[in-house]
Order: structure tokens, then C-alpha cells, then sequence
């Protein structure tokens, strides 16, 4: 029946094929016309992102969500995530429930245009957040998105300035004296609210350890994310620095020379992350990628230093309570922890 060809086809994506295959193919098919003009593209996108984050939800493979130990996404976009998913942030809890009920999240907001969505997502417990400006974004920095920034800090749940850095990939359209003033008055400004900084470093790694070591103390709290550089370079920023973290991504499960860093990064100064929606692990890869696949990223880490991804998600868990500074309680229950935010070592400045 043609009238319900539409659901059957996203049921039959959900449940086949990744998130960017899937769009593709619905694309390709209703430009041939094989899909009934009642059932255009717009409709069968959104109900395909319904149904394959409904058939992929919890992200933890064939592990039960009740078997695993809390745990926390230290970077991501949840507003992205969300919008991704065909809804926006005034569905965070029920989004929350069925994708990750056992995780905590870090809420990364890196684009000033974003700042007013993001107020919404304040309110749950189960939320921290980081506030910056990418360096895809740097021209945007102005004394006025600093001043917004800088009120910001202020709020109880934000935890950390960023992200922001240096990012001289080939794709990147902003000039590097721009992202390097940019980056210069955050690390500032991180320092000044004596606030962690999260970065964003990509192809850059003489520039970027030069000016942190210009600019920021050594024992200020770092993290490192979405780590895709050498081992050479992971151990250059963790011996200048004694309270940088470097965080991995879904990517480890998929790029075998991230595992060579993995390695060489010891246990109590690793990161999980996802960046959602970007970069899911395997076996979800090209999905959209969600606090509930930390699970799989850990499992990855457990593997390359021979240890159980339980024990993983937990050190990690004490890792980002350290470095952010994060209540001692956090992920203890079952509960979401209503506890204040309290100062903990390292101090930052």
C-alpha cells in the first residue's frame, strides 16, 4: 500500500542501515519517484530519525542498561544530538531515559548563536556545561560574546570555558592569526574565571603547546578533546601539563593508530567522550553518535590496556569529577545527584 510505504521504508532503514546511508537512499528514491507523493523525503527523514534512534537506543551493544556502571560523556553537543534526532532540547529527559539513564553529560556550547537553546537544557540534574568558541567560529569572538561568556561562568551547572583552540585542517575557513587571538583571550579568560579549558586541537600541535604553555599555568585543568594527533604529541602536553586530560572519541574504535595513544595515555588521565553527533563508534559508525555509546568507546579503551570496560567507565567517571571539579556523589546511586557543585583538586590558577 503506497499510503504506508513511507513507514515500512524507515523501518526497514532503521534497523539495516547506518544514519547516512540511510538518509542517502531515502534521498535517491524520492527523486526516482519510487516513493508516493504522499510520503515525501521531509516526512520519511523525520521518521526515520525517530525509528533508528529508537532501534539503536542506549548505544551499549547487547550489554542490558541496568548492568552498567554510571558513567559520563565529558563532550558533547546535545542540542545537535537532539535536532539530529528529528526534536530539540525540550525533549532532553525523555531523550535522556531511553538513550543513556545510567549517564551523565557534559554539554558542550561552542557556537555564540547557539547560546539561547542551550538556557533550556539548565534545569537537569543530569546535565554540566562548557561554554567557549570554536575556531571555526573564532571570527566571532568579540568583546561582546566574551562579556555573554564570561556571565555564563558564573552559573552554578557551568563547569568549563570551551571549546576553543587551534584548527589548521585543510577545511578550516578561518585564518590562523584570527583563531590564534581567539584562543589566546580564552585561555585567558579560563584562567581569569579560574574555570577548566576544554580544547580543540587539530593539525596544530606546535603552535597550540607553545601558546598553552605561554598562557596557561601548568597545573591548570585541561581537557584535550577528541585526541587524534601522535603518541609523541599526548605525551608532550601530558608531561608539560600536570592536570591535562585527553579525551577519546568513537573514532579509537574505527582509526587503529588512536589506539597506539590510547596506550600510552595513562588510566587516570583519559577522557570518554562521544561528541555527539559526531563520530560514532563501531558498530554504529555514520549513526547519529549519543552519550549512550560511551559504553562502546570504554570498551575499546579496556581493550587496548587489558582492562575490564567496567572499570574503565568508572575511573574514567573519578577522572572527570577531578578534573571538572564535579560533585564527589555523581553516578554513587542510581539517582541523579542533586548534590553542589564543590571545589576539588586541582587547583586551577
Amino acid at each position: 500500500n503506497a499510503e504506508y510505504m513511507g513507514d515500512d521504508l524507515c523501518r526497514f532503514l532503521a534497523t539495516r542501515m547506518n544514519f547516512g546511508v540511510g538518509v542517502r537512499f531515502v534521498r535517491r528514491l524520492n527523486g526516482r519517484g519510487d516513493v508516493s507523493s504522499s510520503r515525501p523525503s521531509s516526512y520519511i527523514l523525520t521518521r526515520y530519525f525517530s525509528m533508528s534512534s529508537r532501534f539503536s537506543a542506549g548505544g551499549t551493544g547487547d550489554v542490558p542498561t541496568a548492568a552498567l556502571p554510571s558513567y559520563i560523556d565529558t563532550h558533547c553537543h546535545l542540542d545537535m544530538v537532539l535536532k539530529s534526532f528529528a526534536t530539540d532540547v525540550t525533549s532532553y529527559e525523555q531523550k535522556r531515559k531511553q538513550l543513556y539513564p545510567r549517564g551523565y553529560a557534559i554539554h558542550v556550547c561552542c557556537d555564540p548563536v547557539n547560546l539561547p537553546a542551550v538556557a533550556v537544557l539548565q534545569k537537569h540534574d543530569s546535565l554540566f556545561f562548557s561554554y567557549g568558541v570554536h575556531p571555526s567560529y573564532a571570527d566571532k569572538y568579540t568583546p561582546t560574546i566574551e562579556q555573554k561568556l564570561s556571565q555564563l561562568m558564573s552559573l552554578e551547572k557551568t563547569v568549563a570555558w570551551g571549546e576553543c583552540g587551534l584548527d589548521y585542517f585543510r577545511h578550516t575557513q578561518i585564518d590562523k592569526a584570527t583563531q590564534r587571538s581567539a584562543f589566546i583571550a580564552q585561555m585567558k579568560m579560563a584562567v581569569s574565571h579560574n574555570k577548566p579549558i576544554v580544547l580543540h586541537l587539530r593539525d596544530a600541535e606546535t603552535d597550540a603547546l607553545q601558546m598553552m604553555q605561554d598562557h596557561l599555568p601548568e597545573t591548570h585543568a585541561i581537557h584535550t578533546h577528541c585526541f587524534t594527533s601522535t603518541p609523541d604529541f599526548a605525551s608532550s602536553l601530558l608531561s608539560a601539563f600536570s592536570n591535562l586530560y585527553i579525551g577519546f572519541t568513537g573514532v579509537i574504535t574505527f582509526a587503529k593508530n588512536l589506539q597506539d595513544v590510547v596506550k600510552v595515555v595513562p588510566i587516570e588521565r583519559l577522557l570518554l567522550e562521544t561528541d555527539g553527533p559526531f563520530m560514532a563508534p563501531i558498530p554504529y559508525r555514520g549513526s547519529v553518535s549519543h552519550p549512550g555509546y560511551v559504553p562502546l568507546i570504554a570498551a575499546q579503551v579496556a581493550t587496548v590496556k587489558r582492562l575490564t570496560r567496567d572499570d574503565v567507565l568508572r575511573q574514567t567517571m573519578e577522572n572527570a569529577k577531578v578534573c571538572y571539579r564535579l560533585p564527589s556523589s555523581l553516578g554513587v546511586s542510581n539517582n541523579i545527584s542533586n548534590e553542589k557543585l564543590v571545589d576539588k583538586k586541582p587547583v586551577l590558577a
